[in-house]
This record gives structure tokens, sequence and C-alpha cells, in this order.
């Protein structure tokens, strides 16, 4: 997680970044084995009208995080809606 974003997004910083790394158990056909998403909240920015269900998904995604010794997230499967 960064305060603020490491990243942006058509050139505006966020309050807050959190990134998920997904590792495979192997590397694809191009050798890649690591996946990342980045998900950027904002304290001012949100929409006052998300439902009780969209509340319940992202509360859902954060109850799913576990964490390793070295405080990555460890996650192997999230069920989301």
């Amino acid at each position: 997680m960064r305060s603020p974003s490491e990243h942006t997004v058509m050139g505006d910083h966020f309050d807050i970044e959190l990134q998920i790394k997904h590792v495979a158990n192997e590397k694809d056909e191009d050798g890649i084995k690591f996946a990342y998403v980045s998900l950027f909240f904002s304290v001012e920015d949100y929409d006052r009208t998300i439902t009780e269900a969209q509340n319940d998904t992202v509360r859902r995604f954060f109850e799913h995080l576990k964490f390793n010794d070295a405080s990555e997230p460890i996650v192997d499967q999230i069920g989301l809606g």
C-alpha cells in the first residue's frame, strides 16, 4: 500500500494505492510469472450512491486477504459477487 499513489491515472495521483501481486506456479509461454493489479482510493472523491451489495463485494475482498511472514498478501481465491 502506498500513499500517495505510486502510479497515476491521466496524470493524477490518488490518496492511496493498493497493489495486489499474483504469482503463478509456473511461467507462461512468454516467460511471465507475475501479474499486478492496483486499486486506487480517494478520501474526498467517492461515490455516495454505492449500494450495499457493492460494499459487501469490497468487504469480502479485503476479508480474504492473508499475509505471509514478509507481510505480503497471500490470496488463494476470492469470491466477488
